[in-house]
């Protein structure tokens, strides 16, 4: 399994646990005692630095494919053939075939 896979399910894990742990935390009035508002915090932090992890790598993936790409086409004619004459362009002065 690719490491950004791995990390992307540990972030969906945390957080389910974290909405898990608030909604199971939460009294009639719908507040949290201090004590579990920061130990939310510290879940909600995880899957912060998770979700930085994890653009880190994916920003590193695009840079990869890109500068993997070739910087030139390669050649794909003849290079032993004159690609000026296929063309009809005749060179003209000093460097015709007639002055050689």
């Amino acid at each position: 399994m690719s490491k950004l896979l791995e990390l992307k399910e540990q972030r969906n894990k945390a957080w389910q646990d974290a909405k898990a742990f608030l909604n199971a935390c939460e009294t009639s009035d719908g507040m949290v005692s201090e004590e579990d508002a920061k130990r939310y915090d510290e879940m909600e932090t995880k899957v912060t630095n998770l979700t930085k992890q994890i653009e880190r790598l994916e920003r590193q993936e695009k840079l990869d494919t890109e500068l993997s790409q070739p910087t030139s086409q390669a050649l794909t004619s003849q290079p032993t053939v004159d690609v000026s004459k296929e063309k009809g362009d005749e060179k003209k002065g000093i460097a015709s075939d007639v002055y050689s």
